[in-house]
């Protein structure tokens, strides 16, 4: 309250308001920033079960409705033939359960923003006609 009107205070209320805890990253945080205006059901950290209850999946951003995961792979963690496998047989084992997953790399989210939003809207148009 003392600082009200002090150069710099109005954006750091507005950055305060965006702010989300379950976030992992910078990419994500990005990742749902930039999809929010325009899919404003997508939810960081959400949990894909199997049929027993037990958590196959943590996803970085979903819609639970449509069944449309985000996996935000940031600069580093995201590399190397290793990391590509089990990110390609987590989104396999998810698929199994009717998830369907878009990928955005920090690339993209920096310097493809317009395309990427783009992708994944079509894809939750699409999901979303499959679920109606």
């Amino acid at each position: 309250q003392r600082a009200q009107g002090a150069r710099g205070c109005r954006r750091l209320a507005q950055a305060v308001a965006l702010a989300d805890g379950r976030a992992e990253s910078a990419a994500e945080t990005l990742a749902r920033l930039l999809l929010l205006p325009h899919l404003p059901g997508m939810v960081p950290q959400v949990r894909v079960r199997d049929g027993k209850g037990n958590v196959i999946a943590r996803l970085d951003l979903a819609d639970e409705a449509v069944r449309l995961a985000v996996e935000a792979d940031g600069k580093r963690g995201h590399t190397g033939g290793q990391m590509v496998a089990r990110d390609r047989a987590r989104d396999r084992r998810i698929e199994s359960y009717g998830w369907w997953t878009e990928r955005v790399t920090w690339f993209d989210l920096r310097r493809r923003q317009t395309a990427t939003v783009a992708r994944v809207t079509a894809r939750h148009r699409q999901l979303s006609l499959r679920a109606a």
